[in-house]
């Protein structure tokens, strides 16, 4: 698993391509969509998600 700071550098170096529904901060990258069932599967692996 990547630290903080490489996940903060690779997204640094290759940053997010531009979408309404995503953002990414130096604290967290936020997915803003409505709740579903496909949507908490794909996210599960994701650590520290909420």
């Amino acid at each position: 698993m990547l630290s903080v700071e490489e996940a903060r550098a690779r997204l640094k170096t290759r940053p997010l391509p531009a979408n309404p529904w995503v953002f990414a901060s130096d604290e967290a990258i936020i997915i803003k969509a409505d709740y579903t069932d496909t949507i908490e599967r794909m996210l599960r692996w994701v650590p520290r998600t909420r």
